[in-house]
């Protein structure tokens, strides 16, 4: 679908060079507009292209695309004080969500129809305490499936349900962190290849959607 070294090759007139926040979310989103293009010119049901999609965007995450992965962290604003006083479990700061989420997502699907937001939040029996990343994935993924189905009962043309779905999750992580985080030996490869490459820990969250917002209305 994609050309590697095209892809990071630098603009005619420039020299190789670290790329910066506006070329990462430049290339992030013509990524994923790719993937639109992609899935909505394939034979199948809207469902599925919806679950494509989404299934697609998470391996981009994983760095399982031509771009390096990208480490979501949950926010950095700790609410634990708030959470206990109301007997609720929390979302920790600074946390990796380091766990392949285009494989945990098919699980997701496959076995969590039903369960709810306030299953994992609420603390019924225990003590509040600091959710766990594998936790806090699964509250992105109910918020996602929830999304998905609203976006698949529309009445619209595909390439604006996937834009749509796209433009849920890149929501949902507006308040994460979207890290690039690249190989350790990215950087040198690139640069004897005469390519640019990717920084490392380059939060692109609130950027990128913000820019997919605007291209997609």
């Amino acid at each position: 679908m994609f050309d590697l070294h095209q892809y990071l090759k630098p603009e005619a007139g420039c020299e190789p060079h670290e790329l910066t926040m506006d070329e990462v979310t430049e290339k992030v989103t013509l990524y994923l507009k790719g993937l639109v293009k992609y899935w909505a010119g394939l034979p199948l049901p809207d469902d599925d292209k919806i679950f494509g999609v989404i299934f697609s965007t998470f391996v981009l995450f994983d760095g399982e695309s031509l771009l390096p992965q990208f480490m979501i962290k949950t926010p950095v604003n700790e609410q634990s004080e708030f959470c206990k006083q109301h007997g609720q479990h929390w979302i920790p700061a600074d946390l990796e969500i380091d766990l392949y989420w285009h494989e945990q997502w098919c699980d997701f699907r496959q076995d969590a129809s039903h369960l709810m937001a306030d299953d994992i939040l609420l603390a019924f029996h225990e003590e509040p305490r600091a959710l766990t990343a594998e936790e806090v994935m699964e509250l992105i993924f109910i918020s996602v499936d929830w999304e998905r189905k609203l976006i698949t009962d529309m009445d619209a043309p595909i390439q604006s349900k996937l834009n749509q779905m796209i433009g849920m999750i890149l929501n949902k992580l507006f308040f994460y962190q979207i890290c690039s985080s690249p190989h350790e030996d990215d950087a040198k490869f690139h640069q004897e290849e005469g390519n640019c490459w990717y920084p490392v820990g380059m939060d692109i969250a609130k950027r990128l959607f913000e820019r997919w917002d605007q291209e997609t209305q």
